[in-house]
């Protein structure tokens, strides 16, 4: 909830500040708005270099998240909502697919991934599924 401050002049110069609450849903945005609402899928692995996986990384908008599980081998499918900031593309992933495991399973605390890591750092991460 949102609060915010409304000075009034009483008498002899006191100032009394009075508190009102508004809707957080009216005051504050719920946070950038996905591509699309489509869920999608994809394939995270690295296309140059020799590394094994890539970590997950935290939100490209708050800094937030990106800990608490092992890195995505290569290989492994992740599924959520594709985002954009600036140009650049990130999946908010929301489910994960294990190698050897048969099903999707929910991935714990905010966990995003670029799909690209850059030309000196795997070049593309995340690939259509095929």
């Amino acid at each position: 909830q949102v609060v915010w401050l409304e000075t009034a002049a009483f008498g002899a110069g006191h100032i009394i500040f009075l508190m009102a609450a508004k809707s957080a849903t009216a005051a504050v945005s719920e946070g950038p708005a996905p591509v699309n609402d489509e869920v999608q899928t994809y394939d995270c692995h690295i296309s140059s270099g020799s590394c094994t996986g890539v970590n997950f990384r935290p939100s490209p908008f708050t800094g937030q998240g990106g800990r608490g599980l092992p890195f995505v081998k290569n290989g492994e499918l992740l599924r959520g909502k594709v985002y954009d900031k600036g140009g650049s593309k990130f999946l908010k992933v929301d489910e994960i697919q294990r190698e050897g495991a048969g099903k999707f399973q929910p991935v714990t605390g905010e966990q995003w991934m670029p799909f690209d890591g850059g030309l000196f750092n795997g070049g593309q991460w995340l690939h259509d599924v095929k």
